[in-house]
C-alpha cells in the first residue's frame, strides 16, 4: 500500500498484492482517495473545533431521556472520573440523578436540580429555550463546597438524546 499527494493536489493511492505459486505476478490497482482524504480532513478539523469547544468543561455525559440512559463522553480530571463512577453497569439516568442529587448537590439546590433534569423536564426545557439550557447550584465534593454550571445541550439529528456538560464556576 502507497498513497501519495500528486502535484495537482490529488491523492493516490497504489495497492498490490500477488497471489498464486509463482513470484512472478502480481495484481495491482491505482485508485484516486482525493474525496476520502477531504473527508477525513474535515472530519480531523470538525474534532478539533469540538475539542475546544468542550475545553472549559470538565465532564460530558450523553444522555438518552426517553430510554432513560447515560454514558460518560468526555472526563477531563479526578472529579470528573469519581462522579461518572457513580454510574452503575445496570444503572439508568433517573437512578444516577437521584443518587448525585441525594449525595452531593446541596441541600437547598437539591431540588431545582433534580427538577430541571429528570428526563420530562429536560424535553420541556429544551422546546422553551431552543434547544439548551442551563442551571447553576451548589455541589459537594469530599469536603469542599462548589459552585457548577449543569448545561444540557440537544445532540442534533435527535429528539432524544442530549449533552450534559459540567464545568466549575467557582
Amino acid at each position: 500500500l502507497c498513497e501519495g499527494q500528486l502535484k495537482n493536489g490529488r491523492w493516490m493511492r497504489l495497492s498490490m498484492s500477488h497471489k498464486g505459486s509463482t513470484a512472478r505476478f502480481v495484481n495491482g490497482f491505482l485508485e484516486d482517495i482525493t474525496v476520502l482524504k477531504e473527508v477525513e480532513a474535515k472530519s480531523a478539523r470538525r474534532s478539533e473545533i469540538i475539542e475546544s469547544l468542550s475545553s472549559e468543561y470538565f465532564a460530558l455525559y450523553l444522555i438518552n431521556y426517553k430510554t432513560n440512559t447515560m454514558v460518560p463522553y468526555l472526563l477531563r480530571n479526578d472529579v470528573a472520573q469519581y462522579f461518572a463512577s457513580l454510574i452503575g453497569e445496570d444503572d439508568s439516568y433517573t437512578g444516577w440523578l437521584e443518587r448525585y442529587c441525594g449525595e452531593h448537590i446541596v441541600k437547598a439546590d437539591r431540588r431545582n436540580v433534580y427538577s430541571h433534569l429528570e428526563p420530562t423536564s429536560i424535553a420541556d426545557y429544551l422546546d422553551e429555550r431552543n434547544g439548551d439550557f442551563s442551571i447553576s447550584c451548589r455541589r459537594r465534593y469530599q469536603d469542599e463546597e462548589q459552585y457548577i454550571e449543569l448545561r444540557v445541550i440537544r445532540l442534533s439529528g435527535t429528539d432524544d438524546e442530549v449533552v450534559l456538560a459540567t464545568r466549575n464556576i467557582n
